[in-house]
């Protein structure tokens, strides 16, 4: 009884209060993470530069031919000796030369000189090797072009007789100068195409 007095008196002894629980701070939505422009945008593929097409192959280019030299029409061969200043007058000179019968002459008359040369022991002259490589050249054009028909047998007695005309005013211009002795040359070239026009003649007249 003294127990449930004292319990009676003794003060009500208020609940303890229990810690409360640590609230869980509140879950903030997570934020999508942001995308770059750049990023945002599908990929691309990478241009590739076009190639021109593969060019076919070329043929290879012809060769040039070297110029072949036309026949000297009647008219160019009487200026070509007209045109000659007095002091440029070369008797001998190849340019002249139309006539197959005086390049065979010339040929002959270079080459005995040549060969007197040779046989006194004396040193071959340069120009003289030189022009009867000239004339062995000039005798092969001439060739080709009567077989190819860029010269006609009408044609070539016509260059013949403009070229009798060019070696006489030669001739005569020479003996003007002073000159004699050389124009027995472009004389000597007068006679042997008058010769082959003469023969010229004679075979068409056969014919």
């Amino acid at each position: 009884m003294y127990v449930n007095t004292l319990q009676a008196a003794s003060p009500a002894q208020p609940p303890k209060p229990q810690p409360n629980a640590a609230k869980a701070p509140a879950q903030q939505p997570t934020a999508k993470p942001q995308q770059n422009a750049a990023e945002a945008k599908p990929l691309q593929k990478p241009q590739l530069n076009p190639q021109p097409p593969l060019s076919k192959p070329q043929p290879p280019l012809p060769k040039p031919q070297p110029p072949q030299p036309k026949p000297q029409p009647a008219a160019e061969v009487k200026n070509a000796a007209e045109a000659v200043g007095d002091d440029e007058i070369d008797a001998e000179s190849l340019d002249r030369v139309v006539s197959n019968d005086v390049l065979e002459w010339e040929q002959d008359r270079v080459t005995r000189q040549l060969a007197a040369a040779k046989v006194a022991g004396k040193a071959l002259s340069e120009d003289m090797v030189v022009r009867k490589q000239d004339i062995e050249v000039k005798m092969q054009l001439l060739v080709i072009q009567v077989q190819t028909g860029k010269i006609t047998p009408e044609g070539y007695i016509k260059m013949l007789e403009a070229a009798v005309k060019a070696e006489h005013e030669v001739a005569r211009r020479l003996v003007g100068l002073g000159r004699k002795e050389q124009a027995v040359v472009p004389l000597q070239r007068v006679k042997i195409m008058q010769k082959e026009i003469a023969s010229a003649s004679e075979e068409d007249g056969e014919e």
